[in-house]
């Protein structure tokens, strides 16, 4: 029934010792030294050569991660402003960072190679070749870990690119010498290529291009990006094993018209090919496997040993990580890995239960698009907290056609080199295809909606027994198997995925998230209610810790002013969950930019309220508003669980003093404008008696925010405060008149 693979035990052991070893030394060193110690004895005393093998490679992991993490020792070295060489090994798709390979510190030669990504000056707009020989000015720092639940890790995020700290220039970089005959052709011919699509295709085309050919998310427009997320077809802007396979089927094909497509010279033709695009791709994780894997897999055609799927799947492992150990960790990685092992592992299962359809094409479509949920589920329910029930759908109307859009602008960028006339024409079909892929995901979204759900993030136990669930059914099946067991193990897999889709216990909360310089809370009831008091700077902060809690309705968006520091994340909220209204005082709704949100149709499904005087519901959960008619601030007081909590903004001192006489208690009070001197109202801490207050403000802000003034005051008050940015978010637990206080950052 199943194609049965000559597994080389050899490869696919060392590879999952490999990968054991880099994890356990990354967790605790000691731990990882002392686990090699007891694999040594074990394989001397067993004299089993593969376990002998297996072990060296267990310690050879290890030693890779000792030597990964020692040049951070030598770089912490280096205080205050230092000048730092080096070699460009890429461009961040946002264009913020540089990263280097560092040459030399000063005028000290750095001993061991080190990546370092510099984080431009604001004023910097240059581009930086690869390859390029290039000094900055500025000083290291240390990636942040995540401050809020649900987070973004800055230090895992660059952790995964091998890169342990970063660098702050404090102006523009020098380039000291050209990139070498090899990166230039490279960059060359990606800025010809970037020429050439520029004068053939529109903007949005030019756009889902750098995304399809060069998985360059960074141009894709945000709001399609983010749709293309919910539909669970992001990974087509992503270079994987679809697009090289796409690039290598192209180049096949070439070949075949001579009758030479398995001849060495095409395996040759193909590696250049094929290195060339993962270059143009910057040699990105899921790139450079795929890479391996094509190439590994047409030598297997020319009858060499490692001739199974699982053999080249090990080696493609082995590979990445040796180059980068710190791979096993991005989201990336894990998904192009796990996602091409359920692809071969569980295809033959569904094709199996699939086989009453009887139309052969379509059983093989459905058992690929099925098999490869089985591992993309978890790993996007873990790392996204969210699920598209309708995923599987899209690829399988989506992935084909890519698959014709792909190869038609390869040629067509070839046809236009050579006779652009004649390339201006298939260009007008690829533009055709593009703005018809583009209009019908936003017409199947507008008119049946996306099928995503967030679902906040499931218990790794259930995850894993999802697809342990499949694994027993898969070797169930090679035996015979009988109707009721195909049921029992349905049913347990219908289960299991319920409990995926559950959403987190709904607790009463009130958590001031961490949002730089700005603000943003949400407060959350047992009944499920939500309500948020501004939205922070940063557009996903407050979005990511609500797709964390697995919230998908707001009931209300309280808004203390309009600006940026406390909006800047509404239009991601609008764009990503449903809000039933947006409330904000009648004179901000006037400010600029509300006023653009407005005319982008953010708010077209949602109530705007022009806040008065009131007193609003919400469950079991009460907000007074209190707009002041010479501003646009809007105060806010809310009360849970007989809890009350002021929301403030940046309150002017009058605004404060007509609160203090209409509230004689408040139990929480965000303190105004971030801890700021000038909005300060001595007395006022101690006139409402309140327990405790939460400054919300960012690390090393350039206002001196909060001032040591303000804080002497609380604490002359006798009131105790909680910091954003020493503490993270700061999670408050009401009842019965009393809370509890939990920090996030357990400093």
């Amino acid at each position: 029934m199943y194609n049965k693979y000559n597994i080389d035990r050899i490869l696919v052991f060392a590879a999952a010792f490999l990968a054991a070893g880099i994890f356990l030394a990354n967790y605790n060193m000691l731990w990882a030294i002392g686990m090699t110690a007891v694999l040594a004895v074990a394989s001397i005393l067993l004299r089993q050569k593969r376990f002998f093998i297996c072990t060296g490679v267990f310690a050879a992991a290890v030693l890779l991660i000792y030597w990964t993490i020692l040049p951070v020792n030598l770089i912490d070295k280096y205080k205050g402003d230092v000048t730092i060489y080096g070699e460009v090994v890429s461009e961040s798709s946002s264009g913020y960072y540089t990263t280097i390979e560092l040459a030399a510190i000063d005028d000290n030669i750095m001993p061991i190679n080190a990546k370092i990504a510099v984080s431009k000056a604001y004023a910097d707009d240059n581009e930086y070749p690869l390859g390029a020989m290039v000094c900055f000015r500025g000083n290291f720092y240390t990636p942040s870990e995540r401050t809020n639940p649900g987070g973004f890790s800055s230090k895992g995020y660059w952790r995964s690119q091998g890169v342990f700290r970063l660098f702050d220039a404090d102006d523009a970089g020098l380039v000291l010498e050209s990139p070498g005959l090899g990166r230039k052709t490279v960059g060359t011919l990606r800025l010809k290529m970037d020429e050439i699509l520029k004068d053939n295709l529109s903007l949005e085309s030019y756009q889902l291009t750098q995304g399809l050919l060069f998985g360059n998310k960074a141009a894709l427009d945000d709001d399609f990006y983010a749709l293309s997320q919910k539909m669970g077809i992001a990974h087509v802007f992503a270079v994987s094993g679809l697009h090289v396979g796409l690039v290598i089927s192209f180049v096949l094909l070439l070949f075949r018209l001579f009758k030479k497509d398995n001849s060495w010279v095409c395996f040759i033709v193909l590696c250049v090919v094929v290195v060339f695009y993962c270059a143009l791709s910057n040699f990105t994780v899921s790139a450079n496997r795929a890479a391996i894997m094509a190439l590994l897999g047409f030598l297997a055609r020319k009858r060499l040993r490692f001739k199974d799927f699982y053999s080249i799947f090990a080696i493609a492992v082995l590979v990445t990580l040796a180059a980068n150990p710190f791979a096993l960790y991005a989201v990336g990685a894990q998904l192009s890995f796990g996602v091409t092992w359920s692809l071969v592992f569980f295809t033959p299962l569904f094709k199996h239960l699939l086989a009453p359809l009887k139309i052969k094409k379509l059983i093989d479509a459905l058992a690929v698009v099925f098999a490869a949920q089985i591992v993309s589920i978890p790993l996007c329910a873990w790392h996204f907290y969210n699920i598209s029930l309708l995923s599987p759908l899209f690829n399988l109307l989506i992935v084909p056609i890519i698959g014709i859009i792909v190869p038609l602008i390869l040629l067509s960028l070839m046809v236009a080199v050579m006779v652009p006339p004649l390339g201006k024409i298939f260009f007008a079909l690829s533009a055709f295809l593009l703005e018809g892929v583009e209009k019908f995901l936003n017409y199947f979204a507008y008119a049946f909606g996306t099928g995503h759900h967030y679902i906040g993030q499931p218990s790794l136990i259930v995850l894993i027994a999802f697809v342990a669930v499949f694994v027993l059914w898969y070797y169930q099946t090679t035996r015979k198997t009988k109707l009721w067991q195909h049921g029992l193990y349905l049913i347990a897999a219908v289960a299991l995925l319920g409990l995926i889709i559950m959403p987190p216990k709904a607790v009463d909360r009130i958590t001031f998230l961490d949002v730089g310089q700005g603000s943003g809370a949400v407060i959350e009831t047992t009944e499920r209610d939500c309500v948020l008091f501004d939205c922070g700077r940063s557009k996903d902060t407050v979005a990511s810790y609500l797709r964390y809690r697995g919230i998908n309705h707001i009931d209300a968006i309280v808004l203390s002013h309009a600006d940026m520091d406390h909006i800047g994340g509404l239009n991601n909220i609008m764009r990503d969950f449903t809000v039933d209204m947006v409330i904000a005082d009648e004179n901000a709704w006037q400010d600029e930019a509300l006023q653009a949100l407005e005319e982008d149709g953010v708010f077209s499904e949602t109530k705007i309220v022009a806040a008065a005087a009131e007193d609003m519901a919400f469950g079991k959960l009460k907000v007074s508003l209190y707009p002041f008619t010479e501003s646009e601030d809007l105060f806010a007081v809310a009360v849970l669980d007989d809890v009350t909590t002021a929301f403030t903004g940046d309150m002017s001192k009058d605004e404060q003093m007509e609160i203090v006489l209409q509230k004689p208690r408040i139990d929480i009070w965000a303190v105004p404008h971030h801890g700021s001197k000038n909005n300060l109202v001595y007395g006022l801490y101690k006139r409402l008696n309140m327990d405790l207050a939460v400054i919300s403000v960012g690390r090393y802000n350039y206002y001196g925010h909060p001032n040591q003034v303000v804080l002497e005051e609380i604490k002359q008050s006798g009131v105790h405060y909680e910091r954003t940015d020493r503490d993270g978010a700061i999670m408050i637990y009401p009842r019965d008149g009393t809370f509890e206080v939990e920090k996030f950052c357990r400093n």
